[in-house]
């Protein structure tokens, strides 16, 4: 299956330990990694995680903090970067 995000709703607060943080910043870490091995000339990262942007015409207006977001990025390897 290809996805392009995970979405998990809750019917209530939930609260979200820091060790439930940290196995979900280890699942997706572990995920930019296998995604930068099958992408040779890129590197891959989770670049951000925390309450989720508020985006108004391509800015962040503030942060939803209700909602926790990781956001993983890729960008063309430098050369040599990944030698």
């Amino acid at each position: 299956m290809r996805v392009t995000r995970f979405e998990v709703q809750f019917p209530f607060p939930v609260e979200f330990t820091r060790e439930e943080q940290r196995a979900l910043h280890d699942f997706f870490g572990a995920m930019c990694k296998r995604l930068q091995d099958q992408r040779p000339g890129e590197v891959v990262w989770l670049s951000g995680m925390g309450s989720a942007p508020i985006w108004k015409n391509g800015d962040i207006a503030g942060f939803d903090d209700e909602a926790y977001s990781f956001h993983i990025t890729s960008r063309e390897a430098y050369p040599g970067e990944r030698e």
